[in-house]
């Protein structure tokens, strides 16, 4: 994963290498672990809440 541009807007949080700035889109995007775009947001907040749903409809279906 290539990072370009990276635009902080978080407050003290940890960062994310599945959470990225795209200077070109001017907007953050989402990465799964096959380094594949979940989804393009215009915050880091979305794109974090983003993520956490997409953690938890990935991984909470591997034990059924």
């Amino acid at each position: 994963m290539q990072t370009t541009g990276f635009k902080q807007e978080r407050n003290g949080m940890e960062e994310n290498k599945h959470i990225q700035w795209i200077e070109s889109e001017q907007q953050w995007v989402v990465w799964d672990e096959a380094e594949m775009a979940v989804g393009f947001y215009d915050t880091y907040g979305e794109a974090e809440t983003a993520f956490k749903y997409y953690c938890l409809e990935s991984f909470d279906n591997e034990d059924t």
